[in-house]
């Protein structure tokens, strides 16, 4: 038995990194199958609940505002920074220049701050699919956050 684990520990070696591999590439698939699944058919307000959710957050359901956007064609020094947060989250903006979005906004329930704040949570949608977000905090002026909880942890501290 020595013998033909000596002879072969090549072999056997190959095989358990190869296992190892696979393992790992499943994993990989299946956590990055259901995030992006978090991201589409996004048409109710219990999916749009669900997405939020998927992103750390808890939202006031009864909050949900609705609202139709043109994104401009050519982008401004402005849009291209807020691009750079969305990137930072996983998503672009850049492909959906010129187009109608749709923004829904929901009051967060879970912000992290020592202080009570009124934050928001907005998600980007284009056909039925989050193709961006920020969240934005009434008492700073004109600041926008990450829509992702992780992200938005590191922004802060």
């Amino acid at each position: 038995m020595k013998k033909f684990i000596k002879e072969n520990m090549i072999y056997i070696l190959i095989l358990v990194l190869f296992s190892l591999l696979l393992i790992l590439w499943s994993h990989i698939i299946r956590t990055e199958f259901c995030v992006v699944a978090n991201f589409k058919n996004l048409e109710t307000l219990s999916d749009r609940v669900r997405c939020a959710n998927s992103l750390g957050w808890e939202i006031d359901k009864s909050s949900e505002t609705k609202k139709q956007i043109y994104l401009e064609k050519t982008p401004t020094t402005e849009f291209l920074k807020f691009n750079k947060m969305q990137k930072m989250c996983g998503f672009d903006l850049l492909p959906y220049l010129g187009k109608g979005v749709t923004v829904y906004t929901y009051r967060i329930l879970n912000f992290p701050s020592d202080n009570p704040v009124n934050a928001f949570l907005n998600i980007i949608i284009y056909n039925n699919k989050m193709i961006g977000g920020d969240c934005t905090v009434e008492e700073y002026d004109d600041l926008y956050l990450p829509v992702k909880l992780p992200q938005l942890d590191a922004h802060i501290s």
